[in-house]
């Protein structure tokens, strides 16, 4: 599932674009990034044997699925996070009541010279976006580790509710009309067009 549009915007005086990655946008840094997260990080099944050329073989195997997509955030032309979309999901078994659509959210910005600039809560903010403006879904969940605040807070703040625990995990779920956008984001397009905000 290829999520066409991109958005444009800035965020501290910073040129963002969140697009679809293709395989030309794999990057050294992005395959470090992930190997740092294999040794204890919150993403799951990092395959063995990554490198650029595995990667680029799942960017593309992602661009062919109906139900998966897979954005990056680029920053002054520099892509330092991601985020992954999933519209076949059974996540609506937690939930109290039955749901035509929903997709699923994970982010992660790899590149540590850009944490702790909120980038996490736009990266959430823009894939609802994105994926509202592409492909018409309203609501919105997410599964994380519990010890994953960072993640958690980006959520939370994107107006995301608590809505199931057990053990070491919990989820949260957003219907689009609820989503708040990061204070930090300014002079927003899609495509070009601005957007109302």
């Amino acid at each position: 599932m290829v999520l066409n549009n991109k958005i444009s915007f800035e965020v501290h005086d910073l040129e963002c674009e969140f697009r679809a990655l293709t395989k030309d946008d794999i990057c050294k840094d992005y395959i470090n990034g992930l190997k740092e997260e294999e040794g204890g990080g919150y993403i799951q099944n990092i395959p063995s044997g990554l490198s650029v050329e595995t990667q680029k073989k799942y960017i593309k195997s992602i661009l062919l699925s109906k139900h998966n997509a897979i954005n990056g955030i680029f920053v002054d032309g520099k892509l330092v996070g991601t985020a992954g979309i999933q519209t076949d999901t059974n996540f609506n078994k937690v939930i109290d009541k039955p749901l035509v659509s929903i997709a699923t959210i994970g982010i992660l910005i790899f590149n540590s010279e850009y944490r702790g600039l909120g980038l996490g809560s736009i990266l959430v903010w823009a894939s609802i976006i994105l994926a509202d403006n592409c492909i018409g879904v309203q609501w919105f969940g997410a599964a994380m580790d519990k010890c994953n605040l960072k993640s958690l807070r980006s959520f939370l703040s994107c107006g995301f509710r608590k809505i199931h625990e057990r053990g070491n995990h919990v989820r949260v779920l957003l219907e689009f009309q609820e989503l708040i956008k990061p204070c930090s984001i300014k002079n927003i397009t899609i495509n070009g067009e601005k957007l109302n905000e």
